[in-house]
């Protein structure tokens, strides 16, 4: 993956997060320690977030 710009290597960096943690949680639901609360990823930067929201971001 070749990262063009700072905003998207957060982003990328926000992702690979987002996998950690699903994997995680499918890792104790496996071990029949389900989780009871949601987990919430906060991003303050709005760019950040806005490539998030984008479709055509997607198709890469």
């Amino acid at each position: 993956c070749v990262v063009v710009s700072s905003i998207e290597l957060e982003y990328m960096t926000l992702l690979d997060g987002s996998r950690v943690i699903i994997w995680l949680a499918n890792l104790l639901h496996d071990l029949g320690r389900d989780q009871v609360e949601h987990i919430f990823i906060k991003c303050v930067d709005t760019n950040k977030m806005k490539i998030s929201q984008n479709d055509i971001y997607y198709t890469k």
